[in-house]
Parts: structure tokens; C-alpha cells; sequence
């Protein structure tokens, strides 16, 4: 006979506060107690899933499939748990599927408040099979009440979920669109969590990062949502992604937004909301934190730290920090200054020290870019199809420039419609191929399911166009042409550095710099741009999809 094993497994699909009856402290007391007691003198395995569902089949469960892969080692004959819808709340099919060869090799498994199923006795299994139905249908009820009770929420405009940092909810009664009235929780801003929003707006507009806004937040004693809510989170920090998370948020400027998700489905960032049909919006809340005016300021300066200095009194070169300036090994090409001698200023490649040199005169390679530049823009000839290639060069330039100096609202506005159009395309695309293969009743449904995807997809394109015809793409190219600008330089050299960095990322996409085939040689008069030429290869700037 096989000497008994037995092991304790405990579950729950959210750690409570309070000792409730389902409590991980409760089912660790009784299960132990009553494995030792059936077991005395033997060693308990021990096996927890806190925070895991047992109902949803994506959730993975670790201590459950060691301890399922126990089993049918040999390790574990007798299972101890305080409900049998511990172990699973999912379909009984799908379970006995899993517990029943289990059951055949000799498991037993004992409820503490339901009873013992044992492998050898058919009235156990039915049991079994009754309890795991039950189970199955209590998650699926409250699944569904769950699921209608916030879809009614959201219709009536209503919040659902915890409340953001600077927020809280007051209950209200408001009609669904068919008129049905329905409490919900609306977001109203929080005065103590609001203040704290717009001090760290505003520090961000003025400068500031925010890694040091978040450092401050916690020297002050500044309370995380985490540190509010719970035990668990209690002494959680700022991080600087939550703080930017925040600030982020179009819902602190009272304006609708919609959650951003990664493939797993988890929440990286919130973008504003473009009332395109079947968008799954969170509604404005009653009150804002910032107006829109200064969200979008705030915008711009969280979108311009990547490309600041480091230090304030940093002066960036003309082409490093771009990101189109490479060496001809791939890496990236920084700047080497030299205070006492700045002739000597130049781009070296980033490649650590001992692997290769390649470096170029600074000066030498700005003057070029210059006037390659200025160089195409002045010989296009838009008559003559030769020239598709440079008109489509300045015409991408054009785009790039009404990008840069549009209203931040329509960016963010555009680029969010433009991301819900890839994504509603790629659905309409996997819908049709499974219309393809489908027949019958599923083949109608699936119809439908295209017919309406069509519509979202025909409704974005329409709202993309319309924002893109908002737009007014007038790059100033007669500006740095002109006798006035262009041909004397006189632009170029009074322009600040931030100005002709955007002029130069305008036109150019990367920059490829070879090594030299010798050491020395300087520019001459008759040639200037002899020995820089053969060493830059350009490739101008093209059009991005969406």
C-alpha cells in the first residue's frame, strides 16, 4: 500500500483585508489542521494562488500546475482544500477533464466543509461533479452581473474601477440612452490629489523633470493612490512612469480618454478620446485639474525632455542626439568637444574605445549638411518628372514641418485616430478571413460582425481625412532660399542651433559617415567639399505609414 502524502491548496482571487470565510488565513488554518490530523506525523506540501481566478482560462495558476504536476508524479496522493471551487471554477467538462485521471490514479481529494471525494466511489464523483457545476455556475452569474452592471455605468456615462490619482467618485443617478434611470459613480476632482496635479504640471511646464517632481512628492510625504488603498500598496513610492502616467491622463483636463493596452491587455497610457463609434471611451470627469490649454503645454514639455540637454548649460551640436547620425558600423556618432582648441571640435563613432576610429571634422560636416540642403531645395524643378524625387523629399518635409508646428490637440487627436484605424483594420482583416471559412449560423454572425467592423474602419478613415485636411502644411521654403536667407547664409548663421536642428531633421532621415582612407587633409577653395563628399552618404527624409 502507498504511503498517504498529503498537501494543502489554497486560493483566492483577491487578498482581503478583513477574515472572511474565504480568507487565505482561514483556509490555511483548516486545511493544515485537518491534513495533520488524517495524516499525523507526515511532511504537508503546501501549495497558494493568492490574487489568481479560478475561473478565467488565461489566468495563469503556478502553485496549481506544480501541484497538479506533484500528482501525477507520485508526489501528492491526498488534496486538501476548504471548497472544492478552490481548485477550479471553470467549466466541469474542462475540470473532470483534468481531475478525472487524476481521480483513476488514486487521488483523493478532501473539502473541508464539503467532504471527501474519493477514486474508488462513484456517488463521490457525482458529487464531485455537482460542486464543481455549482461553482462554475456562481462565477459565471457574477461574470455576467459584473459585465452588465459596469456596461450600464459606461452608457450612462458613469466611472468604473478604482479612481485615478486626483480624483474621486460621488454617486448620482443618471439615464441610460434608452432612458432607464442607473446609479453611477462619477469622477470629481480631489482637492488634496488635485493640488498635487497642478503643482506637478506646472513644475514640468517650467522646466523641470519629472524624476525630480516625483522625488519631491516623496520628500514632501506627497500619499501614492497605492498608499491609500490598501495594506498591501501602503508604502508604495512616486516612480517617475506613474507620475508621467498621470500627467498624461486627458482626464485631468476634464477631457474623455481611452485606456491604451499592451498585447497582454495591461493599461500602459491614456490618449484622448475620439468618439469614433464602438470606442470603448472613459467619460470626462465633472470637474477638471488643469484646463485643456495647459494639458497641452504640458504635453509638449513631457514630448521635449528626450531631446534637451542633459545640463542646463549643455549646447547640443547640430547633428548629434538627432538620431541620424551613424557611423558606417552601425553605431551612433557623438560630438567631441574641445573647449581650448574648438577648430578641433568633431563627430566620432560611439563604438567602445579599441574596436575602430572613425571621426570628422565637426565644422566641416555641419557646412556640408548645409549645403546639401540648401542645395536641393533650390534646384527642384516641379515640371520636370526627373525631379519626383525631390519634390516628394520636400513635400515629406512640408508634412514633417505642419507636424511640428501644429495644435497639440490635433496631433494627439490624429495620432489617435490614426492607431484605432490600424487596429480596426487589422480586425477587419483576421473577421474576413474567418468569413471565408465560415458557414451556416456561424458564417451570418461573422457577416455581421464584418458589416459592422466595415463601418468603424469607414467612420475612422473619414475622421482621419477630415484632420488632415485641417492641416496646413506651409513650410517656409522660400524663406531659406531667398537672396535674403538662402544665398548670403544669413539665416543659417543667426538662426539658434534648437532652430537648425529642426531644419536639418526635416530634410534628412540618417546621416552614414565612413572612415577616412587617410589621416589629415583639409578643404581647399576650389574644392571645399572634396574631402568630406565621398565620406557622408545621405538618405533624405521619407514618407512614415501610419
Amino acid at each position: 500500500m502507498t504511503a498517504a502524502s498529503p498537501a494543502t491548496y489554497v486560493r483566492q482571487s483577491s487578498a482581503r483585508r478583513n477574515k472572511s470565510e474565504a480568507s487565505p488565513e482561514t483556509q490555511r488554518a483548516a486545511t493544515g489542521e485537518r491534513a495533520a490530523y488524517d495524516h499525523p506525523g507526515r511532511e504537508v506540501r503546501r501549495y497558494e494562488d493568492i490574487g489568481k481566478s479560478g475561473y478565467d482560462t488565461e489566468v495563469i495558476r503556478p502553485d496549481y500546475d506544480r501541484l497538479i504536476a506533484d500528482i501525477k508524479a507520485g508526489l501528492v496522493t491526498h488534496v486538501y482544500v476548504y471548497y472544492v471551487s478552490r481548485l477550479t471554477r471553470q467549466n466541469p467538462k474542462q475540470a473532470l477533464a483534468e481531475l478525472l485521471p487524476l481521480l483513476a490514479g488514486g487521488l483523493t481529494i478532501v473539502s473541508t466543509t464539503e467532504g471527501t471525494f474519493g477514486p474508488d466511489n462513484t456517488m463521490d464523483l457525482i458529487h464531485l461533479l455537482l460542486r464543481l457545476d455549482a461553482a462554475h455556475n456562481e462565477s459565471a452569474n457574477k461574470s455576467n452581473a459584473v459585465r452588465g452592471a459596469k456596461a450600464l455605468a459606461r452608457a450612462a456615462g458613469g466611472h468604473v474601477g478604482m479612481a485615478p490619482f486626483g480624483f474621486t467618485t460621488v454617486e448620482r443617478v443618471e439615464r441610460t440612452p434608452d432612458g432607464a434611470p442607473v446609479a453611477i459613480r462619477a469622477l470629481v476632482a480631489e482637492p488634496t490629489e488635485a493640488r498635487a496635479l497642478r503643482l506637478a504640471a506646472r513644475a514640468v511646464r517650467w522646466g523641470h523633470a519629472v524624476h525630480a517632481v516625483s522625488r519631491y512628492f516623496d520628500r514632501r510625504g506627497i500619499a501614492t493612490r497605492g498608499a491609500t488603498v490598501g495594506r498591501s500598496r501602503a508604502a508604495s513610492a512616486w516612480s517617475d512612469r506613474a507620475l508621467a502616467l498621470r500627467l498624461r491622463d486627458p482626464r485631468i483636463a476634464g477631457l474623455a480618454a481611452v485606456a491604451i493596452k499592451n498585447a497582454k491587455g495591461d493599461t500602459t497610457g491614456y490618449g484622448l478620446a475620439t468618439g469614433v463609434p464602438g470606442e470603448n471611451a472613459l467619460p470626462a470627469p465633472d470637474t477638471a485639474i488643469i484646463t485643456p490649454d495647459e494639458f497641452w503645454s504640458l504635453q509638449s514639455a513631457l514630448n521635449g525632455r528626450a531631446s534637451m540637454p542633459r545640463r542646463p548649460g549643455d549646447t547640443p551640436s547640430l547633428l548629434s542626439g538627432l538620431g541620424i547620425l551613424f557611423c558606417e558600423c552601425g553605431c551612433p556618432m557623438k560630438s567631441r568637444r574641445f573647449n581650448a582648441a574648438p577648430t578641433r571640435n568633431a563627430y566620432q563613432c560611439s563604438a567602445p574605445a579599441g574596436r575602430h576610429s572613425c571621426t570628422v571634422s565637426m565644422a566641416t560636416l555641419d557646412a556640408y549638411v548645409r549645403f546639401r540642403i540648401g542645395r536641393l531645395i533650390g534646384s527642384v524643378d516641379p515640371a520636370d518628372p526627373g525631379d519626383r524625387e525631390t519634390a516628394d523629399v520636400l513635400a515629406e518635409a512640408a508634412r514633417r514641418f505642419a507636424a511640428a508646428h501644429a495644435d497639440p490637440a490635433t496631433v494627439a487627436q490624429r495620432a489617435a485616430v490614426a492607431a484605432e484605424l490600424s487596429e480596426a483594420t487589422a480586425s477587419l482583416d483576421r473577421l474576413a478571413k474567418t468569413l471565408a471559412t465560415a458557414s451556416g449560423a456561424a458564417a451570418r454572425v461573422v457577416e455581421q460582425q464584418v458589416t459592422a467592423a466595415g463601418a468603424r474602419v469607414d467612420a475612422l478613415t473619414a475622421s482621419l481625412a477630415a484632420l488632415d485636411a485641417a492641416a496646413v502644411p506651409a513650410v517656409p521654403l522660400t524663406g531659406w532660399t531667398s537672396g535674403e536667407y538662402g544665398d548670403d547664409g544669413a539665416w543659417w548663421d543667426t538662426a539658434p542651433i534648437a532652430e537648425r536642428r529642426e531644419f536639418v531633421a526635416l530634410f534628412i532621415d540618417r546621416l552614414t559617415v565612413r572612415r577616412a582612407a587617410a589621416k589629415g587633409g583639409r578643404p581647399t577653395h576650389a574644392d571645399p567639399w572634396g574631402i568630406v563628399a565621398p565620406r557622408v552618404e545621405f538618405l533624405w527624409a521619407q514618407p512614415t505609414s501610419d
